[in-house]
């Protein structure tokens, strides 16, 4: 583990655990939203790994549990690579993968959104649906939205984004969310998290 920078705390990063459980409590509160497009929160993170050949390849294996119907709506996740916290959203409906990195930088996001394509390829294969690939717009920049500015809120930028857009199908404006309130929104997480593991146990 490194050592904090300058003006940055130690343990201040999320682990993936934290992330994970974060994600779970609020798949509990979207799920049963009646949306015109159905929203499934996948709150097992996509693993990337970097192949010899510079390529990024997903791990999939937590997503079998899919049925055909997210072909009609989106997948929303969270992304992990070495060191940093992405989100994506994979839209059947609109053709669209979106990759947002919070740091202004789209050096993670376009690699990781080429090798998505694979994933939807796979997706439709196993569905026995026809697709066409060409008709997909890949996204990884969006407009008026805040970045990361230290270096270590990419995981608070991304279960922030991934909330919003599962909640009102955007993402959060920079008025809204900002790295101003990042100390608030770790608080929140923590209360969503107590009280998602309070209603399971009295269940």
């Amino acid at each position: 583990m490194r050592r904090p920078r300058n003006g940055e705390r130690s343990g201040s990063k999320l682990t993936c655990g934290i992330i994970q459980d974060f994600l779970q409590a609020i798949f509990h509160d979207v799920k049963d939203r009646e949306n015109t497009t159905p929203c499934y929160l996948i709150h097992n993170t996509f693993y990337h790994f970097l192949t010899p050949d510079n390529k990024y390849k997903y791990s999939p294996y937590h997503t079998q549990h899919l049925n055909n119907f997210h072909l009609k709506g989106d997948i929303a996740f969270v992304v992990h690579v070495p060191g940093h916290w992405l989100i994506a959203i994979i839209s059947f409906l609109n053709k669209q993968i979106i990759v947002l990195d919070p740091i202004d930088t789209v050096f993670y996001s376009t690699k990781i959104a080429e090798n998505l394509k694979l994933f939807v390829m796979d997706e439709y294969e196993r569905a026995g649906v026809l697709y066409h690939m060409n008709e997909w717009k890949i996204i990884t920049q969006w407009p008026d939205i805040s970045m990361q500015t230290n270096g270590y809120s990419c995981g608070i930028y991304a279960c922030v984004r991934l909330q919003f857009w599962c909640i009102y199908r955007r993402f959060p404006t920079a008025a809204e969310f900002n790295q101003n309130d990042d100390e608030r929104f770790r608080l929140y997480m923590v209360k969503r998290i107590l009280q998602y593991h309070s209603k399971d146990r009295n269940k």
